[in-house]
């Protein structure tokens, strides 16, 4: 259990460093404002020391999938995938906020690329996984249809701003910023059932 005690503490970590970047950089919302654009602020080493942690992390996790009996090749190429992409966005900031009418810099272009293919591959190595893994869990299901759920909600709020923010809520312009946290956090807990699933294989969740 020591891996998966690893995994799920570096999880949380990473999750509480971007809660700090948020509260240490009030000028912008985290409502509004995606996670990576506050590397540009206070503190903002904090953003690519928790892509990190999560890109380390989940690569642990795609080792135990593979590790595993019955495991799906696809799911655990999807899961290298996103691994992958988390730390390649960990090495190359974003750009700051408000500049999505204007050409990126080269480093914001391929952390943008990288970072979207990691929200689009997690899901989809869920689903796979999931199906394939031999021990039944209904936490792991729900884990995977929330993850599943989640990425088609941040895919609609994110296309929203490319052509100017339409979708509202509240008093706030956009919502990219939520969606965003909220399919991340989505991504986490499935990674961490998984892990607690394959290294438990005797226990029901």
């Amino acid at each position: 259990m020591r891996t998966t005690y690893a995994v799920i503490a570096a999880f949380v970590s990473g999750v509480v460093l971007v809660g700090v970047a948020d509260a240490l950089n009030p000028q912008w919302n985290w409502v509004e404002e995606m996670a990576s654009h506050f590397v540009n602020g206070t503190a903002g080493w904090l953003i690519p020391t928790a892509l990190v942690l999560f890109g380390a992390a989940s690569a642990t996790v795609t080792a135990v999938v593979l590790g595993s009996p019955g495991r799906s090749a696809t799911g655990v190429w999807l899961m290298a995938g996103w691994s992958l992409g988390l730390l390649v966005a960990a090495v190359f900031p974003a750009d700051p906020p408000g500049q999505w009418d204007r050409p990126p810099s080269t480093a914001g272009l391929v952390h943008g690329i990288a970072g979207m293919l990691a929200f689009v591959l997690l899901p989809s190595a869920a689903v796979l996984v999931t199906r394939r893994v031999r021990v039944r869990s209904r936490a792991l299901v729900l884990a995977a249809a929330a993850s599943v759920v989640a990425t088609a909600l941040y895919l609609v709020t994110w296309v929203d701003v490319l052509d100017g923010p339409t979708l509202t809520f509240g008093g706030f312009e956009k919502v990219t910023g939520l969606t965003e946290r909220l399919l991340l956090w989505a991504d986490l807990i499935w990674l961490s059932t998984v892990c607690v699933v394959l290294r438990r294989p005797a226990g029901r969740m």
